[in-house]
């Protein structure tokens, strides 16, 4: 079985319509989670908690639900897809075509930056995850970023820096992260990204308060296994398809659009 869906980008994160509803497809999570305790799709009907709960600091948000995603993105969201649910199909998404298609059968683009993706295993966790892990360098320093679709704008660190500030200031603008303790203040900025000898340009973040950033980096990043979010200008600028997660293994294609 394969279906494409048309896709609706809000505040720069895709949605797509699923029974007359509106769903959040997120490859930078690795739950999924609904207003139902089940979600049909694809022809199956899946299993989904109804809130996801995040191991976070005091004075943070302890849980994660559909209403948070409401305030984000200032639209009614019923349901949060995350890899869980990904990686059960070959799913190509292409923002220039305006579509994500899940597919049970294999899906192929003309490409041959092919990259087997790592496993992470989390404090607590059962078993490891496959996660969808890139290399990039930024300001001539080589990081390792999630590729989320779920990130309107990139959150890059070398060590302990900020890579956003290597680049042009845009804009400050009103954000609303649960994880860094909700309501904030990003500063955004345009930065030179490079993936596989290539350039584009990535539209990043600094949290205005240094301690909602830090929270941010710890619950995020750190002991994650990654540097960063590549976010909605690494889909933008790329056709990427990500492959059936298969004995708990994943490989990712990448094609820069012409």
């Amino acid at each position: 079985m394969e279906k494409k869906f048309k896709i609706q980008l809000v505040e720069r994160v895709p949605l797509i319509e699923v029974d007359g509803k509106k769903v959040f497809i997120d490859t930078g999570s690795p739950s999924s989670f609904s207003n139902e305790a089940s979600f049909s799709f694809m022809g199956t009907n899946h299993k989904v908690k109804k809130n996801v709960k995040l191991k976070v600091e005091k004075g943070m948000p302890s849980n994660m639900a559909p209403d948070h995603l409401d305030k984000i993105l200032a639209t009614e969201i019923s349901t949060h897809i995350g890899l869980d649910i990904i990686g059960m199909y070959d799913v190509l998404i292409d923002y220039r075509a305006g579509i994500i298609e899940f597919s049970d059968e294999p899906i192929n683009i003309d490409t041959d930056d092919v990259h087997i993706l790592p496993t992470v295993k989390y404090k607590g966790m059962s078993r490891p995850q496959v996660k969808p892990i890139l290399n990039f360098a930024v300001s001539k320093h080589a990081i390792k970023c999630y590729c989320d679709t779920g990130a309107a704008n990139s959150f890059l660190y070398f060590g302990d820096k900020n890579l956003a500030r290597d680049g042009k200031y845009l804009s400050n603008k009103p954000g609303y992260i649960p994880m860094a303790g909700g309501d904030c203040v990003l500063e955004i900025y345009k930065v030179p990204v490079e993936h596989n000898n290539m350039q584009f340009m990535a539209e990043c973040f600094v949290i205005k308060e240094s301690l909602q950033e830090e929270k941010l980096k710890k619950v995020m990043l750190d002991g994650k296994g990654a540097d960063g979010l590549m976010g909605y200008d690494f889909f933008y600028h790329h056709q990427v398809l990500l492959h059936k997660f298969e004995n708990n293994e994943g490989r990712m294609s990448v094609k820069r659009y012409a």
